[in-house]
């Protein structure tokens, strides 16, 4: 787990999260992922699989207050009418191994405000970079987040607010992706817009990442394993 700043920690079946009243979105989410949960394509029933035979659970597409939050979420009408996606910080794609699993991605405990040409362009072939990663590595642990804060004058930089909640909308969104078998990290900084540069022209180190959002990704290791973690890169 990461340090959280909130101090609400939330365990779903297959992900936690630590959760922003103040902000009404998931300061980060973490979760586990392997080969073993992700469908591939099976050239002889013409349908994706997952490696066991079995059929990928379905989207629900059931957005819905998270009954586990202290206080309220955020809703539906504070994304409607607002020009911002119901971003996923844990993809449903991701989840596909169970309808516990996927149905729960659709808290809005997981959810933040993301552009369009955001959620619809680089970010989504981040998730699908993540999934072809974990088919290739297998093990691989991935914390998601956000940015708000100026890395220099510690300033309020999100995009503003949106909703009766006043559900803040981050002006970047962050994806770590830690490789448990083989002592690796990668981070990935993507501004919450349109975005027209190569994926991995957002890599972001470990340490300045954590310099700006707060967040300490590997507090829990010893600062031998943490060193290695943060040091070594994901290829």
């Amino acid at each position: 787990m990461p340090s959280s700043n909130s101090g609400e920690i939330i365990n779903h079946s297959y992900y936690s999260l630590s959760y922003l009243e103040e902000h009404e979105i998931p300061e980060w989410t973490i979760y586990f992922t392997n080969k073993s949960r992700i469908p591939v394509w099976n050239a002889i029933s013409n349908k994706y699989i997952l490696p066991d035979g079995s059929t990928p659970a379905l989207r629900t597409d059931n957005f819905r207050p998270d009954p586990k939050v202290k206080n309220e979420t955020a809703n539906y009408l504070d994304f409607k009418g607002s020009g911002y996606d119901r971003g996923h910080m844990v993809p449903p794609a991701d989840m596909q191994f169970s309808k516990i699993a996927i149905s729960e991605t659709y808290y809005y405990s997981n959810i933040s405000p993301q552009t369009p040409s955001l959620n619809r362009e680089i970010w989504r072939k981040l998730e699908q970079q993540v999934r072809k990663w974990t088919l290739e590595y297998d093990s691989l642990i991935i914390i998601t987040g956000r940015v708000t804060k100026d890395p220099i004058t510690n300033e309020d930089i999100s995009l503003g607010r949106i909703g009766p909640n006043k559900v803040i909308v981050p002006a970047f969104f962050y994806k770590v992706i830690i490789d448990v078998k083989r002592k690796s990290s990668i981070a990935i900084v993507i501004p919450n817009k349109r975005h027209e540069g190569e994926l991995l022209d957002n890599i972001c180190s470990i340490q300045d990442l954590e310099r700006i959002t707060g967040v300490d990704f590997f507090y829990k290791l010893s600062e031998e394993e943490e060193i290695d973690f943060e040091d070594r890169i994901t290829d």
